[in-house]
């Protein structure tokens, strides 16, 4: 499946989990296509995933277990009404639904997730890029927020520190990273040394925390990184959900939001 207008195109495949795998614009490719062990495009290595009810192995509300990245990668995805990608749960009762719609520079994630009985849920993008030495991320809304990383909970890391690990492609700096759950992000902007910038848009009262992974080529040989909006605080449906820190849907009350993806040719 592919949608473009213009220099933006987007190309989906709903057979391998509804993952994009393509999001180009003016000839530039900003997903990673970094393969794994097999030689073929894997979870946390390429492309685009959408992630959910949890990222961790978790339980849901009604006592299921999640597998390691959710249910959504290993779904059967079917095209629905108005260009809308679904997909059903099957660690709970419900559906999570896609739409990408493409112009000449953005394109825009329409989501919406139904559920038959009272759930958490923590839904993740996964947007894999490649990680270049002079990358430079930058958060708005939260610029100066110090990060916790996941390992190291104890001992915050600067904004600054981060940006420079990741200018400098530090080996030390693979993990993953959240920002601190009041911290409210509002988007992130990724830019290259030859000028490409790539920026991330969310609403942060639908989508209200961010996680940034980080890897320098442990899974899959090259350096990669994810910047990471979700509805729930950590990698954990169980833990998130204990913290308070959880999106909910309720049946008969389906929860929407959305992401767009400017792709300006050069740093405006």
């Amino acid at each position: 499946m592919v949608g473009s207008v213009d220099a933006t195109s987007v190309r989906i495949d709903a057979g391998r989990g509804g993952r994009i795998t393509s999001l180009r614009h003016a000839g530039v490719e900003w997903l990673s296509s970094t393969t794994g062990p097999s030689g073929e495009p894997a979870i946390m290595l390429s492309g685009w995933d959408e992630i959910a009810p949890s990222i961790a192995p978790a339980h849901t509300d009604s006592g299921r277990r999640t597998a390691s990245h959710g249910d959504l990668v290993r779904a059967a995805w079917t095209a629905g009404d108005d260009g809308w990608l679904v997909a059903a749960f099957s660690s709970l009762h419900g559906t999570f639904a896609r739409r990408a719609t493409v112009t000449s520079d953005r394109i825009r994630l329409d989501y919406r997730i139904a559920t038959d009985d009272d759930e958490a849920l923590l839904w993740a993008a996964h947007p894999i890029l490649d990680w270049h030495a002079g990358t430079e991320i930058v958060i708005e809304g939260a610029e100066e927020s110090a990060w916790i990383r996941v390992d190291d909970p104890g001992r915050p890391v600067t904004a600054a520190a981060l940006r420079r690990a990741v200018r400098d492609l530090d080996p030390s700096a693979s993990g993953k990273y959240f920002l601190p759950a009041e911290a409210r992000p509002s988007a992130a902007l990724v830019r290259r040394t030859d000028g490409r910038v790539l920026r991330l848009r969310w609403d942060p009262d639908l989508v209200p925390h961010l996680g940034l992974w980080l890897d320098h080529g442990s899974w899959g040989g090259a350096p990669v990184f994810a910047i990471e909006p979700t509805t729930g605080w950590g990698d954990s449906l169980d833990e998130a959900r204990a913290a308070g820190r959880i999106m909910r849907v309720r049946p008969g009350e389906p929860r929407t939001w959305w992401i767009e993806i400017d792709v300006p040719k050069e740093e405006p």
